[in-house]
C-alpha cells in the first residue's frame, strides 16, 4: 500500500508542476513537488468503472494522457471511485531532430527557343514536280468538261524572253500615252466622216453601224458570275465584287451571217470589264477592231462611269501562248495549278503576261481611250487556272490604279 501511495504521489506531483492552476486548487497532498517526477510522463491511467471520453478526467493529449480539471477528481470522489492503479513509464527518448537536407538550388531553366510561326512557302525541292507540257493544261478546251489534254488555240508558244521583252515595250508605250496629253480616238457615224482622220485615230460607231447587231442583256454577279468573288479578293482588286449592282452583257454579231464577234460584260458603275468571247474569224466586216468594239460597248453600258475603271477580267483563256507562259510562271514559283497566284509589276513573270497576245491586244483599246478610262496605271495580274476550285476555265485579272 505504501508503494502504491508513492506512485500516486509522483503522478500528482507531475501534474501540479506542469499545471500550476490545477495545483493551487488541489488538496494539500497535491502540492508536493519532486524533481525526479519530471523524468516521467503519464501514459495511461486506469480508473475502475469509468470509460474514457470527453466528460471523463482522462483525455487524450499528444501521445499521452492528462487530467482535464480538478472538478473531475471531485466528481470521481463523490462517486466513491478510488485510485487503484496508475502505471508510470519512463519518458520516451525525444525524437531526434531531423534537419532538412540542404540541396543546391536548381540550375536556372534555359530558355526554350520559340518555334517560328509557320510561313507558307513554295514546295520543298524534294517534293516539287515541275509541270510539263504533257500535264493537263491550265485552261479548258470545253468549258463544260473537266480539264483535258488539249493543244489550245492560236500560234505555238515562243521563247519566254520574247514575251518578257515584248511586255516591257508594250507597257512603256502604254504608260507614255497615259502620261501624255494625247486625245482619245474619235467615234464617227459614217465612212465619209472616217476618211477625214488619220488611220487609227477614229473608228466607226459599232452601235450605229448597220453591218453589226449589238444585243444588250441585264445581268448580275450572283447569277452568271458568282465564281468571281470567290477567286478575286477585295484587298487585291480594290473593291468587293459582291457589292457591284447591275451588269450589262453585250453580244456583237455580224448582221449578214449572225456570227458572234465578241461577248463582253460590263459593270454599270464602270469598275470592271469581263472579257468572255472573241472570234476574229467571224468578223467578215472587218471595219472595226475587236478591242475597239469592246471599248465602245463598255462606254455605252457604263453610262458615264468609265473613269472608275479598275479591273479587266479575262475568262476561259484558250490561247496556247498564254498557257505556255502560265506553265513557265507556275514552275518559276514552284506552285501547282490549283493555286491562285498574283504577279506584281516589275517581275519577269508579270512582263511575260503583258507580252501575251491575250493581254497586249487589250492595251490598244486602253491606250486609245486612256482619258475616258481615267488614265489607269497597271499594277498586277492575278491568274486562276482551271484546276482552281470555282474557276471557270483559265482566267486572269488585270488590276489598275487610278493614274
Amino acid at each position: 500500500m505504501r508503494h502504491l501511495s508513492a506512485k500516486i504521489f509522483l503522478l500528482l506531483t507531475f501534474f501540479t508542476d506542469s499545471f500550476p492552476h490545477f495545483a493551487s486548487a488541489a488538496p494539500p497532498f497535491f502540492r508536493n513537488t519532486q524533481s525526479d517526477a519530471e523524468a516521467f510522463s503519464l501514459r495511461d491511467v486506469i480508473v475502475p468503472g469509468e470509460q474514457a471520453g470527453d466528460n471523463n478526467p482522462i483525455a487524450r493529449k499528444g501521445d499521452g494522457y492528462s487530467f482535464s480539471a480538478l472538478t473531475d477528481f471531485k466528481r470521481l470522489e463523490a462517486k466513491g471511485v478510488r485510485w487503484e492503479y496508475a502505471h508510470l513509464r519512463p519518458a520516451p527518448e525525444p525524437s531526434p531532430v531531423v534537419l532538412p537536407v540542404l540541396r543546391p538550388p536548381p540550375d536556372p531553366l534555359k530558355p526554350v527557343p520559340k518555334e517560328p510561326d509557320p510561313i507558307e512557302t513554295p514546295s520543298l525541292p524534294g517534293a516539287w514536280k515541275p509541270i510539263s507540257e504533257s500535264d493537263n493544261p491550265p485552261g479548258l478546251h470545253d468549258v463544260d468538261a473537266p480539264p483535258v489534254h488539249s493543244s489550245g488555240l492560236g500560234e505555238p508558244a515562243k521563247a519566254m524572253e520574247f514575251y518578257a521583252e515584248k511586255g516591257r515595250k508594250q507597257l512603256n508605250i502604254y504608260e507614255r500615252i497615259v502620261r501624255s496629253n494625247r486625245k482619245d480616238t474619235k467615234t464617227v457615224l459614217t465612212k465619209e466622216d472616217l476618211v477625214k482622220y488619220n488611220k487609227g485615230s477614229a473608228f466607226l460607231d459599232v452601235t450605229k453601224n448597220a453591218e453589226y447587231l449589238v444585243w444588250d442583256s441585264e445581268n448580275w454577279i450572283d447569277e452568271s458570275f458568282a465564281y468571281l468573288p470567290k477567286l478575286y479578293k477585295s484587298d487585291e482588286i480594290g473593291f468587293d465584287l459582291n457589292r457591284v449592282p447591275i451588269l450589262t452583257t453585250t453580244s456583237v454579231y455580224t448582221a449578214d451571217k449572225m456570227g458572234l464577234v465578241c461577248e463582253t460584260t460590263f459593270a454599270d458603275n464602270g469598275l470592271f470589264i469581263i472579257y468572255q468571247h472573241a472570234y476574229k474569224e467571224n468578223d467578215d466586216v472587218g471595219e472595226i477592231p475587236i478591242n475597239e468594239i469592246q471599248m465602245q460597248t463598255f462606254f455605252d453600258a457604263s453610262k458615264g462611269n468609265s473613269r472608275s475603271f479598275r479591273v479587266a477580267f479575262l475568262e476561259n483563256i484558250q490561247n496556247k501562248e498564254f498557257w505556255a507562259i502560265t506553265r513557265e510562271n507556275y514552275n518559276d514559283m514552284r506552285q501547282p495549278y490549283t493555286k491562285v497566284l498574283t504577279f506584281e509589276r516589275g517581275t519577269p513573270q508579270f512582263d511575260r503576261y503583258i507580252g501575251s497576245p491575250n493581254i497586249w491586244s487589250k492595251f490598244w483599246g486602253f491606250g486609245n481611250h486612256h482619258n475616258a478610262l481615267g488614265k489607269p496605271i497597271l499594277m498586277r495580274i492575278i491568274v486562276t487556272p482551271a484546276q482552281v476550285s470555282n474557276a471557270f476555265g483559265l482566267g486572269a485579272a488585270i488590276v489598275f490604279k487610278k493614274g
